[in-house]
């Protein structure tokens, strides 16, 4: 009878086990282009890490990374193979889309710009709970085909939509062209529920010489460093953190950071060297 309650037990253990790896398996996949990514994002599931090996690549494409089955404990990560070993020089652009992704460690230098040049989005399936981390984005221009007379042509690097959105730990330097750095995107939430939190946050950055745009150029009253909201939205209810950033040179316009919805918080940022003001 002891034998026959042992053996049961250990049966048990077994299946749990069996249950618990199936449930929580998670598949690195290793690949040697960036657009890889895209065809594979709807593949992957809780846990999954996508490695892009070192190297300096000059696609100018824009990329999708939005699966869709990440979790609170298991996100999907797509990273360098090791931080800063990934450089991108050409310009590629991303789209990032789904709850709980994770994009880690990647260098932007140079290249050309886009009107939202990395967006918390795909298409209309909005991002949540994810992160972009220890990334730098250096000196972006403007094709000269874009060049117009009397314009500053306005790039936005980062556009965050959805919810529950993170910028930390990452630089953004030596921007010469309109367009926010950061913009927190409230439209959507504006025009569903006004009340909704979004409770982005932005921490833990450096943004290092955005260039004074001549105000007397279309867009030039949109080089705000970071832009919660517009003018529009301020009865939704952002709460968005903004903490610890650092600031040096930040004088694309006189509004470095511009608050235009509710509750958002500004705690322990530094401003050093800027033309401009919160």
């Amino acid at each position: 009878m002891r034998n026959f309650y042992l053996q049961k037990s250990f049966t048990i253990i077994l299946v749990f086990v069996f249950f618990s790896i199936s449930m929580f398996s998670q598949t690195t996949y290793n690949i040697d282009d960036p657009e890889e990514l895209t065809a594979l994002s709807p593949t992957l599931g809780a846990g999954d890490t996508v490695i892009l090996a070192d190297g300096t690549y000059t696609s100018n494409e824009r990329i999708k990374f939005s699966p869709i089955t990440g979790t609170a404990a298991l996100p999907i990560t797509f990273r360098s193979a090791t931080p800063g070993g990934v450089k991108f020089t050409g310009g590629l652009q991303m789209d990032i889309g789904g709850d709980y992704v994770v994009v880690d460690g990647f260098h932007w230098q140079g290249g050309y710009g886009a009107s939202n040049f990395i967006q918390f989005r795909d298409g209309s399936t909005y991002a949540n709970h994810s992160t972009i981390q220890n990334c730098a984005i250096d000196g972006l221009t403007v094709d000269p085909d874009d060049l117009e007379v009397g314009t500053s042509v306005k790039h936005r690097w980062i556009v965050l939509y959805g919810t529950y959105n993170t910028v930390i730990n990452c630089s953004f330097m030596n921007k010469s062209n309109a367009g926010a750095i950061i913009l927190v995107e409230l439209q959507y939430n504006a025009e569903n529920d006004p009340c909704a939190l979004v409770g982005h946050t932005i921490s833990n950055n450096y943004f290092y010489k955005y260039a004074k745009i001549d105000n007397t150029l279309s867009n030039s009253g949109d080089s705000e460093t970071i832009r919660i909201g517009a003018s529009g939205n301020q009865n939704v209810n952002s709460s968005t953190t903004v903490s610890n950033n650092y600031f040096v040179e930040a004088d694309g316009e006189n509004e470095i950071i511009t608050n235009k919805s509710k509750n958002n918080k500004y705690i322990n940022n530094t401003f050093r060297r800027c033309r401009g003001s919160l």
